[in-house]
């Protein structure tokens, strides 16, 4: 069927015999392969979404053929994009014998290390598509369904990115949070923390929630994290940290802090979330404020 039929998304293919075996070849001009792309390149929110909902399409239009999802290859060399057009194409193996729903979680999990961590919309979008991949049965059409409606919902950050254009001369503590590399959290936590930790900026009477929540000022998309884990106030000039009662807890140099308790943190003091670790380093801005001096406030 393949052999006489154009199937949507399905590179075209032909096949020879070496040694008393079928070889197969794929051509695929004019894509390339998103594993060269990202050599040298992260991905923006329009580049994670057009690649991880094409690859969703393509096995949804497969079914209409009845054509068994373990011939897909969805690992990230064998998938090859038109990122010009937005198109994704994928190769299709007749015979092979492979999970597709593990190969698409690797497929996200590729896609989460190299997401553009500064583009918060992306960073939202491929761990809410990577909770709800491994969660439960595989079925394309609830995955797809998920994602039109968090795409819709538009970018939750436009509202942060506005008071950062707005802000007047005022007194600023600007605070990074330096993760602690504790060996549990691991390389992609570790990662997306830095990331987000990088030049927080308070004035006085502001508060920054942290969370699983989409939307939160330090969103860690992590089972560990509850929904609503914590937030930071910022009054009297000195920086504290109230636990929002988190499942895992809130820690202040290893020590777990009551839940709706206002902590004080100091310079250098290690905050965890669950198990995910920072540390805390102060720099006082006095000078008006322009989008440039700050480039990753939240």
């Amino acid at each position: 069927m393949l052999e006489h039929n154009e199937v949507p998304g399905i590179l075209p293919f032909d096949y020879y015999y070496a040694d008393d075996k079928v070889c197969f070849r794929c051509f695929y001009a004019p894509y390339e392969r998103i594993s060269s792309y990202f050599q040298k390149n992260n991905g923006d929110f329009e580049c994670v979404s057009c690649i991880c909902k094409g690859v969703l399409k393509i096995l949804e239009k497969g079914d209409e053929y009845l054509l068994g999802r373990e011939g897909y290859l969805l690992l990230p060399e064998w998938i090859f994009w038109n990122r010009y057009e937005k198109k994704i194409a994928v190769c299709y193996f007749p015979g092979r014998q492979e999970i597709a729903q593990k190969e698409y979680i690797s497929l996200v999990e590729y896609m989460m290390q190299h997401t553009d961590h500064s583009d918060k919309k992306a960073v939202a979008w491929i761990y809410g598509l990577y909770d709800r991949a491994v969660s439960g049965e595989f079925i394309v059409e609830n995955l797809l369904q998920y994602l039109q409606i968090e795409e819709n919902e538009g970018d939750i950050y436009a509202e942060r990115a506005e008071e950062t254009e707005n802000l007047q001369k005022t007194e600023v503590q600007k605070i990074n949070l330096k993760p602690v590399d504790d060996g549990i959290a691991g390389r992609m936590r570790y990662r997306i923390t830095e990331k987000q930790g990088a030049g927080i900026c308070f004035k006085e009477g502001k508060e920054l929630t942290v969370g699983r929540r989409e939307g939160s000022s330090i969103y860690l998309p992590f089972d560990v994290i509850s929904q609503k884990h914590a937030v930071f106030l910022y009054e009297d000039s000195k920086l504290w940290l109230m636990d929002l009662s988190s499942k895992n807890g809130t820690y202040l140099n290893g020590k777990k802090i009551s839940a709706y308790a206002k902590t004080q943190c100091r310079e250098n003091d290690v905050v965890t979330f669950a198990d995910i670790s920072c540390q805390i380093r102060f720099t006082k801005i006095v000078n008006k404020l322009t989008e440039n001096e700050f480039p990753n406030t939240l």
